[in-house]
């Protein structure tokens, strides 16, 4: 099995938390960029992220897009632009900010999540 991948140096992680794993081929992903969801499970949405906002003076002005083989999942947003639970999966598939980055388990491309200011 190949190494665990890891952020580069420098990536900011402040507000971001991962936790559990995927197997993407050979590679474990032990981490992904705020605001994603990623499956590789096949017809299975088993990834997950949360968006929570709450008690900050923002709300989500983003769209979302799903990317990878097979994609699937969902987006669902509170009424208030809070908070966003999101899943991804297919074989191989992520949910994030549009525009949708291309590879994110591999740190490709960068993930910007769009942000409004009550």
């Amino acid at each position: 099995m190949a190494e665990a991948w890891k952020p580069s140096h420098g990536v900011r992680r402040r507000f971001s938390e991962s936790s559990g794993s995927l197997m993407h081929d050979d590679v474990e992903v032990v981490v992904m960029p705020y605001a994603m969801a990623m499956g590789c499970e096949s017809g299975v949405a088993n990834g997950l992220a949360n968006i929570d906002l709450t008690g900050t003076p923002f709300v989500l002005d983003d769209p979302f897009c799903m990317k990878g083989f097979q994609p699937l999942g969902d987006v669902i947003i509170s009424d208030d632009l809070k908070v966003a639970d999101l899943t991804a999966g297919g074989f191989c598939g992520w949910n994030g900010p549009d525009p949708c980055s291309i590879a994110p388990h591999l740190g490709n491309g960068e993930t910007f999540l769009s942000l409004a200011y009550e």
